[in-house]
């Protein structure tokens, strides 16, 4: 009777331990979905900032294309004038060449006037006493009519001649000094021109040096719109891990209750691995009532390599941390060279030895997560290449390399 009631007893703590498990769950997956509805709006919110910002970037780069654009015509413009100004330059130089030229001619001509005009004051000038003689002197010293008449043809004759030569040396001097005047005219409106020019070429240094200014400034409003962007991006990024990550926990709580209810009904000999660990600091990686039926070799004699863990319902069923570590990697089942193992897991414990764990329905640990002894790592499966549902338990060493495995038997208690 006493036998009965203590059995009972037994009974009822199991239940109310499962229900408050499952009680736990569900208030644990609520949590979880509120918390990852949150992490979907801030996510949301985030990228609406993304959008918004890679907008402001494009705006920016464009105003700065176009400034850019105006820039080069404006440089463009200044080589156009200075191009300008050079020529207007050289042709400034030359007028001044000539003008030079032309004064020079004109000292010359006037030079070559004054020299004829005295020689025609002295030419038919014989004899003097106060001063120059006269034309007139001249012919009334005739001495007859014949004579008269020869020196006043004489007399005509050189006038003449003088005369067309003061002509043309006096027209000689004013075509130059016209040329000259010319010239000088030409001169002050090249150097006008040149001024024009270079007023302008200075106004357009002016506005280049703003416009590369605003250049910069945008580069700089660039840059910054730039670093907010991967500073949201990164937000993103770590709102999706956490968002992953509430995910996995609420599918963990899922499994979790369902594995409760599963149990439920079981004994307390079906409860998780209890009791001391082996000397090595291993327990059993399963419920206790499943037990190895394929240890280190295979009927056929061939190499495991490994333990295998199966039995009756054992499907769906924990898979438990043998010991204390951290989650080397979990998807080299699927992704990776070992994709036999299907769904496994990788654990590095501290002792220096790894277990793995392969064949699972699920895993609820990922990468680089620290977990503890007994603690639930993933479900009893059949992914990979796997015959029926059973656990793949291996034991290594190896200072990291993962290679070198062991008898998992002579490690468990």
């Amino acid at each position: 009777m006493r036998e009965h009631t203590k059995k009972i007893l037994e009974k009822i703590v199991i239940l109310i331990i499962i229900l408050s498990l499952l009680a736990y769950s569900s208030i644990s997956i609520a949590t979880t979905s509120s918390d990852l509805n949150d992490l979907k709006d801030e996510q949301s919110s985030v990228s609406q900032q993304i959008e918004e910002k890679q907008q402001d970037l494009e705006e920016i780069t464009s105003e700065k294309s176009e400034t850019l654009e105006q820039v080069e015509t404006l440089i463009s413009q200044i080589s156009d004038y200075q191009s300008e100004i050079d020529d207007l330059q050289g042709q400034i130089s030359d007028l001044k060449g000539k003008i030079s030229e032309a004064e020079e001619q004109i000292a010359a001509d006037e030079k070559e006037y004054q020299e004829k005009r005295d020689l025609l004051d002295t030419r038919i000038v014989a004899t003097y006493k106060n001063g120059t003689t006269s034309y007139l002197d001249y012919l009334l010293s005739s001495s007859s009519l014949m004579e008269f008449i020869s020196n006043y043809y004489l007399v005509s004759q050189v006038v003449d001649y003088d005369q067309r030569l003061l002509d043309e040396v006096n027209a000689h001097k004013e075509k130059i000094e016209a040329e000259k005047a010319e010239l000088e005219t030409s001169q002050e409106e090249l150097e006008k021109s040149e001024t024009t020019l270079k007023s302008k070429q200075q106004a357009l240094q002016v506005a280049k040096k703003e416009k590369e200014a605003y250049v910069e400034q945008l580069s700089d409003e660039e840059k910054e719109a730039q670093e907010q962007i991967q500073q949201l991006q990164d937000a993103n990024d770590e709102l999706d891990r956490k968002i992953e990550a509430a995910k996995a926990e609420i599918e963990a709580a899922k499994k979790a209750a369902e594995a409760a209810k599963n149990n439920s009904s079981s004994s307390s000999s079906s409860s998780a691995p209890s009791g001391s660990a082996s000397s090595y600091g291993l327990i059993w990686p399963v419920l206790s009532k499943y037990r190895v039926t394929t240890g280190w070799y295979y009927s056929t004699g061939a190499l495991h390599g490994a333990s295998d863990f199966s039995g009756a319902g054992i499907y769906g069923t924990p898979v438990y941390a043998a010991a204390d570590g951290y989650v080397v990697n979990s998807d080299w089942g699927i992704n990776g060279y070992y994709n036999g193992y299907g769904n496994c897991v990788f654990i590095a414990h501290y002792n220096g030895l790894y277990t793995l764990y392969a064949h699972m329905s699920s895993r609820v640990v990922s990468e680089g997560e620290k977990v503890t002894q007994g603690q639930v790592i993933g479900y009893v499966g059949s992914t990979g290449n796997s015959t029926g549902p059973h656990l793949h338990f291996e034991v290594r060493t190896g200072s990291g390399s993962y290679s070198e495995r062991v008898n998992p038997i002579y490690y468990l208690p």
